[in-house]
């Protein structure tokens, strides 16, 4: 089995579980966490710098509740949900083929994940 991941309910922190089902926990203050994909799995590790390409922002106030997930054949991390404005269920894929890293952190005030690229 593959390693995973997914978001607490509280959408402040990412988990990372691991073949053998151990989790990681990696809290998004901060510089937030890096993501990307090692021989096709998913591998997470603390920020050490904001990346800063992108504008994606996903509202996590109100009635939001996002999930991110790994899909292996494609090695795309899926940003998937709903925010409190009632567009309907919403999904925005990464690509993390060949070296690329997606940025994964929340906004100052703690009210946004952001996401960016290098």
């Amino acid at each position: 089995m593959a390693n995973s991941i997914s978001l607490s309910t509280d959408m402040r922190t990412l988990y990372l579980i691991d073949s053998s089902g151990f989790s990681t926990a990696f809290p998004l203050r901060g510089n937030g966490i890096y993501l990307t994909s090692i021989v096709n799995d998913v591998v997470a590790v603390a920020a050490s710098a904001p990346l800063n390409n992108g504008a994606d922002d996903f509202s996590i106030i109100g009635n939001a509740s996002w999930d991110i997930s790994f899909h292996h054949p494609t090695t795309k991390a899926l940003m998937i949900g709903a925010d409190d404005l009632d567009l309907g269920v919403q999904m925005k894929s990464y690509d993390l083929n060949d070296g690329k890293v997606i940025n994964f952190r929340l906004n100052d005030a703690q009210t946004k994940i952001l996401i960016r690229t290098n």
